[in-house]
């Protein structure tokens, strides 16, 4: 999940995008009960789940998992700060500390610009613009 909270039916979309909404979210439901039974072994039945944690049409990942990809976005997001309130070198220590977790084909590419940090986007468009616009 690119997010931490993320409703069921974008999930259940994004993974199975060429099934019917109902057959894409049965197919969900399946796959939590054994992403359940894998991350919580012991969890006794009826009990909530600690790390994927569903709440009607939401599904959120625990604080405490370490997610590569929030990791890597978030030296994106901190490189475009950076860039947007100083010199770019400034930016320079992010963006190695992101390339050392980069394992994709293609680079991504940051987009920012000089009065708004507008994020950054994967070559395959996965990370989209950050909220609002950014300021010193």
């Amino acid at each position: 999940m690119l997010h931490r909270t993320t409703s069921r039916n974008r999930v259940a979309a994004e993974l199975w995008p060429d099934l019917t909404p109902d057959r894409a979210a049965k197919n969900l439901r399946t796959t939590l009960n054994y992403d359940h039974e894998v991350l919580e072994p012991h969890r006794s039945s009826g009990d909530a789940a600690w790390f994927v944690r569903t709440d009607g049409q939401k599904i959120t990942l625990h604080a405490s998992l370490d997610v590569d990809l929030w990791r890597f976005t978030e030296l994106l997001d901190r490189a475009d700060d950076a860039e947007l309130c100083g010199p770019p070198s400034e930016a320079l220590p992010s963006l190695v500390e992101a390339t050392r977790l980069w394992r994709g084909t293609s680079p991504p590419t940051s987009t920012t610009s000089s009065s708004t940090s507008t994020g950054s986007t994967f070559a395959d468009g996965t990370y989209g613009p950050r909220a609002g616009p950014r300021s010193c």
